[in-house]
């Protein structure tokens, strides 16, 4: 894991006070990472420490000029090319901001591009980079981790960030589990200058509602096509992740069919279960090599200990700010897959409407609407079982997700519009955004669903042709008929799925129906969908690791839980689901790092 931590004072500010800061982060980024601790860059006003490789990802020029590039590989969709370090720092000292536009997410980059200048960070236009910002008294701080920010200045935790969390498995807006350090949105800069810490906006195109109705799947095919094949030339040979989906098959199906035997498709999933057998089958009918990952098998092997480390790497990886029990199937197929550069399906239901199910998709925002869409989508699967909390702590939990929420989805004119950019801006902000930047140091991470033209693509298309995959479908049959005819595991098609008017109705009904009548099940049962790999490991978790591992004392004074909830914990007498044990570990975890004294050890070299 890589880090970096800018900390910018005031003029006048005490040099003994910015000593002992320059020691205490020092110590921190060493223990997080996990590695040597270099100083980037050290002065009466700024200091810039980080564990990236100083010959790799730390790039300098005259005058005190340097950036930091925390990706492996970036991207430029302009030239369809990796830029080496060289050439993006080249850039960086040109023109910071303008890279936004040009270089393909996620990536963060962090340095100065004039002589005595501000420290800028900058992030991809999606926000996928986690990047974040606190501002203190005669001092501010710029960080790529917030937790590490929360511990170098003895903050306290958010509770009502962590209300949402207890709602919906992660974080909303700017809020971190860490009061007073703030997520820097999509499509903003950082800027620290003499302990001041600015959020600049940058410019963005807004998607324009679709015109041409009838040229709808041949504009969405070209720009899925020039989406990929900007990756396949910068990364010729890339992996492919693939699996019985529809996401997988729209970004295989923009490959021409001959070309694909030069790519690997890499799938996740149990050896029995029918998504991994559609994937085998179309990687050989494709003449593709196939790595299949048995995510569920490894994680049976490990012993309650290795499961319970694992655990924790996996947490730590994503700054504590998800829920780890579902980052287990990344964190054990890590060390299977190697660092090879992999197209990944990430944000292809921007083009499905993911909220869209049980919501009206006409008309514009309502209070109603916010209630129906909590009730039956938010809070369905990631919500901590509400009777484990403190009924206080519940109630102002509930009014702050409602607060966040509103404005979030009464700023769009129509609903669906609304629900898109909750997806886009916040659920991948956060979701993907945390796996991908626990992955980008080490491994290239394509992800052609995340290129500006096919995202205001997406965004413009009216929502009955994104509803039901309609329109992922149309593509998938447009550029690879022959994909098209392998069913998914609903047992429908990608071209039955395609056809339009009345004789589509059926087949509309029957793979709808089923996702459907499954959440209405889920809902009135109180049955929670299971997530990858997290079936077998969460029995195992509640009754032998968490009493044993988690920090109850610390979780008990926070104020949050019922009392008793946690002394049943402790006797292995409480029953526990995935959703609500997760977010036990991420807060138990969160807790235990940011009370951890500091280990006191020499400043940073460099």
């Amino acid at each position: 894991m890589n880090h970096f931590i800018a900390v910018s004072y005031t003029t006048g500010y005490d040099r003994h006070r910015r000593a002992e800061d320059l020691v205490r982060i020092t110590a921190l980024l060493s223990e997080l990472a996990g590695t040597p601790v270099h100083c980037v860059e050290r002065s009466a006003e700024l200091v810039v420490l980080s564990t990236l490789d100083v010959e790799h990802g730390v790039f300098r020029g005259g005058d005190g000029l340097f950036m930091l590039s925390m990706s492996a590989a970036v991207t430029d969709l302009q030239s369809h090319r990796q830029l080496s370090g060289k050439a993006l720092a080249d850039d960086w000292f040109a023109h910071p901001e303008a890279l936004v536009d040009r270089l393909a997410a996620p990536f963060v980059l962090c340095g100065r591009h004039e002589a005595d200048s501000p420290v800028h960070a900058v992030t991809d236009r999606y926000g996928l980079g986690q990047l974040f910002g606190w501002q203190g008294q005669g001092l501010c701080a710029i960080a790529s981790s917030a937790l590490l920010v929360g511990r170098a200045f003895r903050l306290g935790i958010d509770s009502d960030a962590i209300g949402v969390f207890a709602q919906l498995g992660h974080f909303l807006g700017d809020a971190t589990v860490v009061d007073g350090v703030c997520k820097c949105p999509a499509g903003f800069a950082l800027v620290g200058h003499r302990g001041r810490l600015e959020n600049r906006a940058l410019s963005a195109p807004a998607a324009q509602p679709a015109t041409d109705i009838l040229g709808l799947p041949r504009q969405g095919a070209a720009n899925l096509s020039a989406s990929v094949r900007a990756y396949l030339e910068a990364f010729p040979g890339c992996d492919i992740e693939l699996s019985g989906g529809v996401d997988s098959r729209l970004m295989l199906a923009a490959i021409p069919r001959s070309e694909r035997r030069r790519h690997t498709a890499v799938t996740l999933g149990a050896e029995d279960s029918l998504d991994v057998d559609i994937a085998r089958r179309i990687a050989a009918a494709n003449g593709m090599r196939h790595t299949v990952v048995n995510v569920n098998a490894l994680l049976d092997e490990l012993e309650p200990e290795q499961l319970f480390e694992t655990l924790r790497t996996a947490s730590l990886r994503h700054d504590h700010a998800v829920n780890p029990i579902d980052k287990l199937a990344i964190e054990i197929s890590r060390k299977f897959l190697g660092v090879a550069p992999r197209l990944s399906g990430q944000n292809g239901e921007i083009l499905r409407g993911f909220y869209y199910p049980g919501q009206p998709l006409r008309g514009g925002y309502a209070d109603s609407r916010l209630e129906r869409l909590i009730k039956w989508r938010l809070s369905g699967n990631d919500a901590v079982q509400q009777a484990w909390l403190e009924p206080g702590f519940q109630a102002r939990s509930n009014g702050s997700l409602r607060n966040v929420l509103r404005p979030l989805l009464a700023s769009s004119t129509d609903w669906p519009g609304a629900l898109d950019r909750l997806y886009l801006e916040q659920r991948m902000q956060r979701w993907c955004g945390s796996a991908v930047s626990a992955a980008y140091a080490q491994r290239p991470v394509l992800m052609p669903f995340f290129t500006p033209g096919f995202v205001e693509w997406s965004l413009s298309l009216p929502a009955e042709r994104k509803h039901g995959s309609q329109m992922a479908c149309e593509l998938i049959t447009m550029l690879a008929p022959e994909l098209a005819h392998v069913p998914f595991d609903s047992g429908t098609t990608p071209a039955q799925l395609a056809r339009t008017g009345m004789g589509s109705a059926a087949y509309h009904a029957l793979a709808l129906g089923r996702k459907g009548a499954r959440r209405v099940y889920q809902k009135l049962s109180g049955r929670r969908r299971h997530n990858l790999g997290t079936r077998s490991v969460t029995d195992i978790l509640a009754r032998t690791v968490a009493p044993d591992t988690l920090n109850l004392g610390a979780l008990e004074s926070t104020g949050i839980f019922q009392p008793g909830t946690l002394d049943a914990i402790a006797d292995r007498g409480l029953e526990m689901d995935r959703a609500s044990l997760g977010f036990l570990f991420a807060l138990s975890f969160t807790l235990d790092y940011l009370e951890q004294p500091v280990r006191q050890t020499r400043a940073a070299s460099g």
